[in-house]
């Protein structure tokens, strides 16, 4: 596969195979909660569903412990499994079961474990939505990839003096508030500290974008892997 066809392929588990390197453990689980923050709307019967995204999210940044992640397991399973009497696998709780099975690092599967935990938001609807409704939701799930890992075709080289105080605050304001409306302006704060990359530029002005947490242009100009 080459760029093209890599920026035109809209099944995930066909763009993370270009990856020689494997993305980080964080990447890989910020990719499989805003896969699952993207049913959200699906998950508001079971209250444990948005503590565990919660707890999950802060496992991967480093800010929640192992310990904090595993003691919402047994609440977690038990929910997950009266869903599963009531709804059977084709349920919304079982792509969240992926977040705790990647707890341990020898599950960081690349790119087996991504492609599962990514695959599990279409998966967990697949018997009770439309064949386009599925369609729809690999095609976000890729443009959601392609905002966390970046292009597998292209280096990117961060200039230290990009990171002024504006592009700094602007970035962590995004990050922490999950409101990337400011992306354009971004750009323009990154342009005025003499950033020429095309490619930084371009992914923070393109209004089709979507930007989560995990972003590879934030994760740059924020120190994050």
């Amino acid at each position: 596969m080459n760029e093209l066809e890599w920026l035109a392929c809209e099944i995930p588990e066909m763009l993370v195979r270009e990856y020689r390197v494997a993305p980080s453990a964080r990447k890989q689980q910020l990719l499989a909660i805003a896969c699952c923050r993207r049913i959200s709307h699906r998950l508001t019967p079971w209250p444990i569903a948005a503590r565990a995204l919660d707890v999950a999210e802060r496992f991967a940044e480093g800010t929640a412990s192992a310990e904090e992640m595993t003691a919402e397991l047994p609440a977690f399973l038990e929910e997950r499994n009266r869903a599963v009497r009531n709804l059977g696998r084709a349920n919304p709780l079982e792509p969240l079961r992926c977040l705790f099975s990647s707890l341990e690092p020898s599950r960081y599967l690349f790119p087996e474990l991504v492609g599962g935990e990514f695959s599990g938001a279409p998966k967990s609807v697949r018997r009770v939505v439309a064949k386009k409704e599925r369609r729809e939701e690999f095609r976000a799930q890729s443009a959601l990839l392609r905002d966390i890992f970046g292009s597998p075709f292209r280096s990117i080289v961060f200039a230290p003096e990009w990171r002024t105080d504006t592009v700094v605050l602007l970035s962590r304001g995004m990050y922490e508030s999950r409101d990337f409306s400011a992306m354009p302006i971004l750009a323009d704060a990154l342009q005025e500290a003499g950033c020429d990359n095309e490619d930084v530029l371009n992914h923070c002005r393109d209004v089709a974008q979507v930007h989560v947490r995990g972003c590879w242009v934030l994760d740059h100009i924020l120190g994050k892997q």
